[in-house]
């Protein structure tokens, strides 16, 4: 059974409206989850290799064929996978591809598709946009997504003082947090928020002022049209990645949209000034990572954290988010208001080239999108969302 094509299948436009599209969606996971379930030894084997072509079962995901996929490099590989560099037979336009073997488990490309898939809903533009989907029976099931330029953690590291000038770091800031805001209007949290999960698109493509965001592989759905956020679980396991985790992740509790956001902030703290205070710690030391963000809470702590920031905004950001309960709603635009002062203050034009492409203004997005309910594009059956077990983990 190919699931993607399945899967393909209820992704499509019909008559009964966006709400009624994912609650089938999620009505059909106990057959994709049985058939993920299988399990198989995982091998990269079966892989395509760099100049090699694969052409695959294919269940098209828009009115656009890419047929035969050229392989030009490997981008990634992990556990669950590879990401390549593919060029289309077609156009000759370059694209990722997403692999996931037929032997892995997890279900990486189903996140994928139901994040990805409600944020084209919302029309948001921080998101790859799914060209195909389908399989190469036997060996590997693949989706085919927009192709982008290197992560904001790549572009940080390549700067000489390994920080952005302020006005980069408030225009990646302000993208980035867009990103995460549409995600919870979707109805998921990301849980891993750190700057290799952020991207610039291309300049072929025009839109290298455009952050993206990418990775859902630790995503979980946390509302739905009739509820803002599920009940909590009494003991969560750790997900994220420790230098930027919230506090809440590290002891172990459940995660909602403030946590996200929390780990955003660590991230942008980094942007401005190029460090962490827990920087040289080891992902093992979590323990003593969650200590010094606690610390970083009291006076001195929180001097040393914000140590060369913009003040007092920062801190009236970070103050905001610590004040932030498990089932609050955040006010996205009272953080993007104080993004938007100190660039006020600090005599930032809007025009200001970013760091990566001096020759050129800034052309990335301004204005912030209105903050939908939460769900707004997910199942109305709360039943469905506590029986789903993707998002048992």
């Amino acid at each position: 059974m190919n699931y993607l094509i399945s899967l393909f299948s209820l992704l499509s436009f019909e008559a009964g409206g966006r709400s009624n599209l994912i609650k089938r969606i999620f009505c059909y996971h106990s057959m994709l989850l049985a058939y993920h379930d299988r399990k198989q030894p995982l091998s990269l084997k079966d892989f395509p290799k760099e100049g090699s072509s694969f052409q695959g079962k294919i269940a098209n995901y828009q009115p656009y064929f890419i047929l035969h996929k050229q392989v030009i490099k490997l981008l990634g590989k992990g556990g669950f996978g590879a990401v390549f560099q593919v060029q289309s037979s077609i156009d000759n336009k370059m694209y990722a591809a997403k692999l996931e073997s037929y032997g892995h488990s997890r279900k990486v490309l189903l996140m994928d598709c139901l994040v990805l898939r409600g944020a084209e809903i919302l029309k948001s533009s921080h998101f790859c946009k799914i060209f195909e989907l389908g399989k190469v029976e036997g060996k590997f099931r693949f989706i085919i997504i927009t192709m982008l330029g290197p992560s904001l953690h790549t572009l940080r590291i390549s700067h000489e003082k390994n920080h952005f000038s302020l006005g980069t770091a408030l225009r990646f800031a302000q993208q980035s947090l867009e990103a995460l805001q549409d995600m919870h209007s979707i109805g998921f949290l990301h849980r891993d928020v750190k700057p290799s999960n952020f991207g610039i698109g291309r300049p072929e493509t025009n839109d290298s002022h455009i952050v993206y965001i990418f990775d859902f592989g630790l995503a979980r759905q946390f509302a739905t049209r009739d509820k803002d956020c599920r009940i909590p679980r009494k003991s969560a396991p750790f997900r994220g990645t420790p230098r930027y985790a919230s506090l809440c992740s590290h002891r172990k509790q459940e995660q909602s949209p403030k946590d996200d956001i929390e780990s955003w902030f660590y991230m942008i703290v980094e942007w401005t000034v190029g460090t962490l205070p827990w920087r040289k710690l080891k992902n093992q030391d979590r323990d003593m990572i969650m200590l010094m963000k606690e610390q970083s809470r009291e006076l001195d702590g929180i001097n040393l954290l914000l140590d060369g920031c913009p003040l007092p905004h920062y801190r009236m950001i970070m103050q905001y988010i610590d004040n932030l309960q498990y089932a609050s709603i955040p006010d996205y635009g009272y953080i993007y208001f104080l993004l938007k002062h100190i660039a006020k203050k600090n005599r930032i034009s809007p025009n200001e080239p970013l760091d990566h492409d001096p020759e050129h203004p800034y052309s990335g997005t301004e204005t912030p999108p209105s903050c939908l309910p939460y769900g707004v594009v997910i199942s109305t059956t709360a039943e469905t969302i506590n029986n789903n077990d993707i998002n048992k983990k």
